[in-house]
């Protein structure tokens, strides 16, 4: 059995939002998992597309701990509880789901959406589907995207689950461990592994008599299916035909620098009198060479936090007095990029661009007094970038230094 735990969107590929987040449904549904779970990220993009993604003409999709009251007609094909038959074995499984987060990248105890009631009682979750159901199968599995923390605490005080298959908090396991009667493994994160778990039965009272699991690295030595790999490349060509394209040359520059990089282009596009970027909202720093558009999108990655919005790292807008930008200008925390005019009137009102978690959180990230009005969302970062590097190549001038491109 091929299962999947959770959070294929919102894991690293542009052409995901130039698909407008049909390439990762597609591409997921190409590669035929017997078994799979919902993971937080993959709410992000909204819930019409949750629901396309809660169906899939191949595998099962578990939710146990998340319902739907809405009335799309799309419908919810994801299931609390499903059975599959593997030769003589008939093997039950369930798969609980995280909660969403904020935008400041903390849980939140709400729903993803009002239409989807959610139970983060996870003990709970799994007691209800083992009373109901373990009695009906050899063997009750769980494919589940609560980390691994939670799924020790599930293994521990949840008697009659076989095997956890877990997700969510990116562990990668290279030896299983054992809670009581329960085996309990993770596969790392990003599609860096994939885990094999051989399990021999016992016939006679159908139990797990042993198991070997073994991690391994996505590496050139695993053998490659022709038809999945064609169905993918076809669908990143459909999608993403210029991704890799290069569309400006950087000479290499960290995280604060990309910060500041996002920052200029906030100035070029929105037309702010000043900018701030936290070096927090990057994710990696942009490298020597050929800068493409997963170059940038690299450099700030598109998690909506919550559900539905913007990412926690998406660039806004906003109003606020002369004197508060003073105060912002002379911030001197190191994490912050900024381009601000050279002479500020206290007495005048300003706007400016800075990432969705200060936006929203002020109190947490900027100076203490600091007043902030119209807020409102604009574009995600790595767009700015994206749009700054066009004009940097055609003003014939690396991305992020202030030098001629050569031969330019």
């Amino acid at each position: 059995l091929f299962t999947n735990g959770g959070d294929d969107y919102e894991k690293g590929s542009v052409i995901e939002p130039l698909s407008d987040y049909a390439a990762t449904r597609e591409i997921i549904e190409a590669m035929r998992f017997d078994v799979r779970v919902i993971g937080n990220h993959d709410f992000g993009w909204n819930q019409e597309e949750l629901l396309r993604f809660a169906s899939d003409p191949h595998a099962i999709v578990l939710a146990s701990n998340i319902d739907y009251i809405g009335n799309d007609p799309i419908g919810y094909g994801a299931v609390e509880y499903a059975e599959l038959q593997v030769g003589c074995l008939t093997l039950g499984f369930m798969g609980t789901v995280s909660g969403p987060w904020t935008a400041e990248n903390t849980p939140l105890t709400g729903d993803f959406y009002d239409e989807f009631p959610t139970n983060l009682d996870f003990v709970d979750a799994h007691r209800r589907v083992v009373a109901e159901h373990r009695d009906d199968v050899d063997l009750l599995i769980a494919v589940n995207h609560i980390g691994m923390g939670s799924d020790l605490v599930v293994a521990e005080q949840v008697p009659g689950i076989d095997l956890i298959l877990g997700g969510h908090s990116h562990t990668p396991m290279f030896q299983s461990e054992t809670v009581g009667d329960t085996i309990v493994v993770q596969s790392g994160s990003y599609a860096l592994f994939v885990g094999h778990l051989d399990l021999t039965v016992d016939l006679t009272d159908k139990t797990v008599a042993e198991h070997t699991w073994q991690l391994r690295g996505l590496t050139s030595d695993l053998p490659v299916d022709e038809t999945v790999a064609g169905a993918i490349s076809g669908i990143l060509d459909t999608y993403g035909p210029n991704a890799f394209d290069a569309i400006g040359q950087a000479k290499g520059v960290g995280g604060l620098g990309a910060a500041l990089l996002a920052a200029k282009g906030a100035m070029q596009e929105l037309s702010v009198d000043a900018a701030f970027m936290g070096e927090h909202a990057t994710f990696n720093g942009i490298a020597k060479g050929t800068v493409t558009q997963q170059t940038l999108f690299d450099a700030f990655l598109i998690e909506r936090q919550p559900p539905g919005e913007p990412s926690w790292n998406a660039t806004y807008t906003a109003q606020l007095s002369g004197t508060d930008l003073q105060v912002l200008a002379a911030m001197d925390d190191t994490g912050w990029a900024m381009v601000v005019p050279d002479a500020i009137d206290p007495d005048a009102t300003y706007t400016i661009s800075l990432p969705n978690y200060a936006a929203q959180f002020p109190q947490n990230h900027l100076p203490a007094g600091v007043s902030l009005s119209d807020v409102a969302p604009a574009v995600e970062t790595w767009e700015l970038l994206e749009a700054y590097a066009h004009q940097r190549t055609a003003d014939c001038r690396y991305l992020d230094v202030d030098e001629a491109l050569e031969g330019c």
